[in-house]
């Protein structure tokens, strides 16, 4: 639990696992206390319960936001960080209009702006996301028909004593994918062939 506020664990784990398990505990603690039939221990749980979750909720967001820094892709960190915003503003919102200091038209309009916001992330998102796939697909593609092709060319271009060429061809196949080491040794011999001559 500590390690969730000091950001010491995976995002995922405090985006998803933390949440879920706190909703889990409050929902079988209240069906504990509804089921006893007990109206002042109802009563009395009232209360502890609203600030229960909303210890809770302060404790999720933070350790959210300090774990967003755990995450596989830097996209997932920001996501997770506006997705706290927002739902700490909608929780303001809410609090602020249930103590009767904002209006129900003003909470309407704020409820509608967080989900716009929301909206505009989840666009944004799956855009890149879709960016992201395509240009890895055509990379890989790219990778997979040129980069033995140039690697092959470049080796014959060397054993014609053509260095300068060879050169040129082994930097275009590095630029495509990485050399394996024989490459490497090849493009390092065709370097030193054309500075000698």
């Amino acid at each position: 639990m500590i390690d969730l506020l000091k950001g010491n664990v995976r995002l995922w784990i405090a985006f998803w696992l933390v949440p879920i398990l706190f909703i889990i505990i409050k929902f079988a603690s209240l069906l504990v206390i509804m089921a006893s039939n007990n109206e002042q221990l109802i009563q009395k749980a009232i209360p502890f319960f609203g600030l229960l979750t909303d210890l809770s909720l302060v404790y999720i967001w933070v350790s959210i936001w300090r774990c967003a820094k755990n995450a596989s892709w830097v996209g997932w960190s920001n996501l997770a960080k506006l997705v706290v915003t927002i739902t700490i503003f909608l929780v303001v919102s809410v609090k602020l209009q249930f103590a009767g200091i904002i209006s129900e038209s003003d909470f309407n309009t704020l409820r509608n702006f967080s989900s716009g916001l929301v909206i505009i992330a989840a666009i944004a998102t799956s855009l890149y996301l879709i960016f992201f796939v395509v240009r890895k697909q055509l990379v890989n593609e790219k990778k997979g028909e040129n980069d033995s092709d140039l690697i092959t060319k470049a080796k014959l271009a060397y054993l014609a004593r053509n260095y300068s060429e060879a050169l040129q061809l082994f930097e275009a196949a590095n630029e495509v994918g990485e050399l394996d080491s024989l490459a490497e040794t090849y493009m390092k011999m065709c370097k030193k062939r054309v500075q000698t001559t």
